[in-house]
């Protein structure tokens, strides 16, 4: 990977706030201690408590991983488990930029170059962007405008073309390198020119490099060439919101074709609790991508990364993840990179503020 632009493109390329004091080990077995893990579940049941449908979480600590369900989901309200697939939304980002990163470890990818050389698409404007500028939404693109949402209700069982979802992209605001605007272009884009290195379709590009490699089956690219895993999360009957209940799951995927097919690249990764935990700790522990690349991604002194945040009103130690809000899916993806430790909750309502339940379950896990 060429690193002239980081000298050169007018964003933070210091050392990562956040950056582990050292990889993490190999993956934990299963947390042993009785008493602990009862406390873990008597959290759960404490968030239903507290008016959730249902949740679904996992902790791994250098002690061991734990993962459990509770409440229930869906039309027919059947209890939730530790296997429920969920529409995991805007964490999906951190699986498009260590795609994109694995592929320039392996030569397929150089960061400094234009983004538009890996698009064949000539009637995107890229803004003259580069690869690592998409990376950290520096491009200088613009979001998609607040139209876009009524756009993707209108039809729950629409696939979106790729031309199509450009169709919406907005003039860009600033220059490359200027600032940090998050937009869902910059990954829409980046999805794309996966493929377009890798030869192949964005699904498979991600499935050959960074989820075959640790057994991740369970984590899944939507809409493209996998089957979305059965049992699904889905939102009950008094959280509907966005959409009628029975849309939820229309066109075979969670939370419908239409969303995860818009969000190609930032928002169509679906996955269970334990096996996201499972492989975010596959990426801290050098599994997927090489240190030096690890560190690249993590946020720099700005709070911002690739496909990564530091997340703020998480207590005073510094964390880092990313969080995931679709339409009646709040996820969020913690990690405290220096006590290594993972932390993954999902609940089927988007209002439930669930950041404390995250360093609450951190808390019981490593005796905080």
């Amino acid at each position: 990977m060429s690193s002239s632009a980081r000298a050169t493109a007018g964003f933070e390329t210091t050392k990562p706030t956040a950056a582990p004091a050292s990889l993490f080990g190999p993956l934990p077995g299963a947390l042993e201690d009785a008493a602990v893990t009862a406390r873990l579940e008597a959290v759960l049941d404490a968030v239903l408590g507290r008016g959730a449908p249902d949740i679904m979480a996992a902790v791994i600590t250098p002690h061991g991983a734990w993962s459990g369900a509770a409440g229930v989901g869906g039309a027919d309200r059947r209890p939730a488990t530790v296997e429920d697939a969920y529409y995991i939304g805007a964490i999906s980002q951190i699986f498009t930029a260590a795609t994109i990163v694995r592929l320039a470890e392996e030569g397929s990818v150089d960061l400094d170059a234009p983004l538009a050389d890996y698009l064949g698409h000539p009637a995107v404007d890229t803004n003259g962007a580069t690869v690592e500028e998409a990376l950290a939404h520096r491009s200088g693109l613009s979001d998609f405008p607040p139209e876009t949402a009524d756009a993707i209700r209108a039809d729950p069982a629409r696939r979106w073309t790729p031309e199509e979802v450009v169709g919406h992209f907005v003039a860009p605001t600033s220059s490359p390198g200027d600032r940090y605007l998050l937009a869902g272009p910059n990954y829409s884009l980046l999805a794309a020119a996966a493929q377009g290195a890798a030869g192949t379709s964005f699904a498979k590009a991600m499935r050959t490099t960074i989820l075959d490699p640790v057994g991740a089956t369970r984590i899944v690219t939507q809409g493209e060439d996998e089957v979305t895993p059965k049992p699904w999360a889905l939102p009950i009957a008094a959280q509907a919101g966005a959409f009628e209940l029975e849309d939820y799951g229309a066109g075979g995927v969670i939370s419908c074709m239409s969303s995860v097919s818009f969000s190609r690249g930032y928002g169509a990764v679906a996955a269970d609790a334990p096996s996201l935990a499972s492989w975010i700790w596959h990426f801290f522990a050098g599994d997927l991508v090489d240190a030096e690349s690890l560190r690249l991604m993590l946020p720099g002194s700005d709070g911002h990364g690739f496909g990564f945040d530091v997340l703020t009103d998480m207590g005073s130690d510094t964390v880092i993840g990313q969080i995931g809000s679709k339409p009646e899916y709040s996820a969020i993806l913690a990690i405290w990179p220096i006590e290594q430790t993972v932390a993954v909750v999902f609940v089927n309502d988007l209002e439930f503020i669930i950041d404390p339940v995250a360093v609450e379950l951190r808390d019981v896990a490593t005796g905080h």
